[in-house]
């Protein structure tokens, strides 16, 4: 398959509309500009999903995912890199990959031995009028299960956003989810690798740039390994975040942590990572099973990070408007009628990581659509009000659980579901739900 926006296709597929006349010139500069504003277009699509991967032979990392679409298959699994490497053996971009073999490259594993107190089940039953909405690891004790952390010795690893590949010789580990690019392979040829006694992974298959797994799982993570397995502070690496909420969090969690970097490939004496950053699902989401002792120890980061607040008996309101995911078709409306009851409208992608942990700590109420700028609930203070509202078919329980252990008086609002991944919520209930009705 030709390389997407490669520069030899479209000057082939010029050369067709000719040169002989000022209007196929005309044509040509406007088809060129055109594929110019596609490449643009392209590069802020995937740098917005975090992945950022660059393309051709500058491909560093290559997620499974997205090469089991370009062989004609289904996008998952992410990992078992076995099923797709058959359909990458004849193709010229891929050559580098013929020789290339799952395998099980884990020396060993051991059980985190973490006491968990499960969440009572009462608070999933809100939840059962809109039962397309995951309630995680809400059913019930049972389904909190034991993570695990796996040792890789001497072994090759690179990340980029979402995505990590393990590597020894000619063998992929089998819960890689990316292959390496024509870039990476040449690095490693030339052995322009980093080399690395320990390092403790924290990153998964979920977006580094959404708080509600950076600092939910992926930082919570850092903070399992270096206080229950006792990996030092230096030795536990992040995947890259440009968030500003998950940069002020890591620094003030624990500013030894380090970040893994993307385009660079690491030669590791002794790679560390959990079960969940392995697996196609992080079960321990949020705040790993939301341990009551790592959540005071982030909210004790975000206080120290911020220091008093004095916007206490605040009303907010977290807007999402604008955004191209679950787009509230009433949000003006909603809007209009919050701000006539004393609530102010924030836009948390409009504030530093400081101002939004302050916003949510000097908050009496807070009302938002489903979404990561809930994610600093575990700093709100205990006995605030909370109303989260949700399109019926989409989203997680997950901030229904911070909100619980964090004492926050919660509920949440389903609305009506339009086409596509809009919705609308009914304001009226909404405010009912503030006063308590």
């Amino acid at each position: 398959m030709e390389t997407l926006f490669d520069d030899g296709p479209s000057r082939d597929l010029l050369s067709i509309i000719g040169r002989s006349s000022v209007r196929h010139q005309i044509a040509l500069k406007v088809f060129t500009i055109l594929i110019q504003i596609a490449k643009r277009v392209f590069s802020r699509a995937v740098k917005r999903l975090g992945i950022s991967y660059k393309l051709g032979t500058h491909l560093h990392l290559a997620p499974i995912n997205w090469l089991r679409s370009d062989a004609g298959m289904p996008p998952m699994p992410f990992n078992q890199p076995s099923l797709v490497l058959p359909h990458l053996a004849n193709r010229p971009r891929w050559s580098h990959l013929k020789d290339l073999q799952e395998a099980d490259l884990c020396a060993h594993a051991k059980p985190l031995d973490r006491v968990i107190d499960p969440l009572p089940t009462s608070i999933a039953e809100p939840f059962a009028q809109a039962p397309k909405i995951a309630r995680l690891h809400l059913a019930g004790p049972q389904q909190v299960k034991t993570a695990r952390v796996h040792v890789f010795r001497d072994v090759l690893f690179a990340n980029r956003g979402d995505r990590f590949c393990i590597m020894r010789g000619d063998r992929v580990d089998a819960q890689s989810t990316a292959l390496p690019g024509p870039a990476m392979a040449q690095q490693i040829a030339a052995g322009r690798v980093t080399p690395i006694r320990v390092m403790a992974y924290c990153g998964d298959r979920h977006n580094p740039g959404n708080p509600a797994h950076f600092v939910a799982d992926q930082l919570t993570r850092g903070l399992i390994l270096r206080d229950t397995y006792g990996v030092a502070s230096e030795d536990i690496y992040l995947p890259e975040t440009s968030a500003p909420l998950n940069q002020v969090m890591q620094h003030a969690l624990d500013p030894g942590f380090q970040t893994a970097r993307p385009g660079h490939v690491y030669s590791v004496g002794s790679l560390v990572m959990s079960s969940d950053s392995l697996g196609a699902h992080s079960h321990s989401h949020p705040f790993h099973y939301c341990d009551a002792e790592l959540m005071a120890e982030m909210a004790a980061a975000a206080e120290r990070a911020v220091g008093a607040v004095s916007d206490h008996g605040r009303k907010i309101y977290l807007s999402r408007m604008g955004m191209r995911r679950r787009p509230l078709s009433n949000e003006a409306e909603l809007q209009a009628a919050l701000e006539a009851e004393g609530f102010t409208t924030i836009r948390m992608e409009a504030l530093d990581g400081v101002g939004q942990l302050g916003a949510i700590m000097g908050a009496d109420v807070i009302v938002a659509p489903h979404g990561g700028a809930l994610t600093s609930l575990f700093a709100a203070k205990p006995g605030s009000r909370c109303i989260e509202m949700f399109h019926p078919q989409k989203g997680t329980a997950a901030f229904a659980m911070i909100a619980a252990r964090r004492g926050l008086n919660y509920a949440p609002v389903f609305g009506e579901p339009l086409s596509g991944d809009a919705w609308r919520v009914d304001i009226p209930e909404v405010l009912a739900a503030i006063r308590g009705d």
